[in-house]
């Protein structure tokens, strides 16, 4: 499968005919890659669960966010999607999650104690 960006098409009339010609061809073979977007969220005592744009249901355990886990049912149903669906914030608790955090696997670090 090829890939090709929305870039592509803008320009595609000012490449040579041949690549035009190819492109048009098999234009049902060239998937524009977008960037997965968040619409929804759901956390519950194990995982957090995101929707997203493309069908795809992701989820993470609950234990990735040290926030989320010390936080009350309440708090963690208190969120905002942010960035156009990049990720989700819940304000009672200062958390931020982006979609692509969950994908690549990056859990929230604890903050080390700092000692005086």
């Amino acid at each position: 499968m090829h890939r090709t960006s929305s870039r592509f098409w803008k320009c595609s009339d000012k490449l040579p005919s041949f690549i035009q010609k190819t492109a048009n061809e098999n234009f049902e073979l060239l998937v524009e890659i977008t960037e997965p977007r968040l619409i929804g969220i759901n956390v519950n005592d194990n995982e957090i669960k995101a929707f997203l744009t493309d069908g795809r249901t992701i989820s993470v355990p609950l234990a990735w966010s040290w926030r989320l886990s010390e936080a009350t049912p309440k708090q963690r149903q208190n969120y905002e999607i942010i960035g156009d669906g990049q990720g989700v914030h819940w304000p009672d608790v200062d958390e931020d999650i982006s979609v692509e955090g969950m994908l690549y696997g990056v859990p929230a670090r604890r903050p080390s104690a700092v000692s005086v």
